[in-house]
């Protein structure tokens, strides 16, 4: 028998996923998961993580509450409760798309967003800063140029 939670840790992680967490950990980077998936969807990906001690998910769906909420609005309320901090966004699919959304313009710092992917060509019409990626590696090469690990 198979759950949702079971599932999720099953998930195979794009390369360089472990790496990217752990140095984040390292450097005391607070991580939000905003998904569309269930919570023990989530869930069971982040315990498959060596290090999940900084990371805080927020998901659109859960188990007793099924009211679909976009990223936007999450990045809005996360920019609320942290007003002096830049956010870097990190997209891969067209569920990302809300977090482009006016308010959030003015929290996010730049995002990433798969290559070839509809977010980015999303990003690159809103001329929005933005970086590629085909894997957490190339996220973590960016960060290292950046200076924050």
């Amino acid at each position: 028998e198979h759950n949702y939670y079971t599932i999720g840790s099953h998930v195979p992680f794009r390369d360089g996923v472990p790496e990217f967490f752990n140095a984040t950990e390292q450097q005391q980077i607070p991580i939000s998961i905003v998904s569309a998936n269930f919570r023990p969807f989530i869930d069971g990906v982040l315990n498959h993580l060596p290090i999940v001690t900084n990371i805080h998910a927020s998901t659109a769906v859960n188990v007793d509450d099924i009211t679909a909420i976009d990223k936007s609005t999450v990045v809005r309320k996360l920019a609320s409760e942290l007003p002096d901090r830049a956010f870097i966004y990190i997209g891969d699919g067209e569920s990302d798309l809300p977090a482009m959304d006016v308010d959030a313009r003015r929290v996010v710092a730049c995002y990433f967003a798969l290559e070839r992917s509809v977010f980015a060509a999303q990003l690159e019409a809103a001329q929005l800063p933005y970086y590629t990626f085909v894997d957490f590696r190339d996220i973590t090469a960016v960060f290292q140029r950046l200076g924050l690990l």
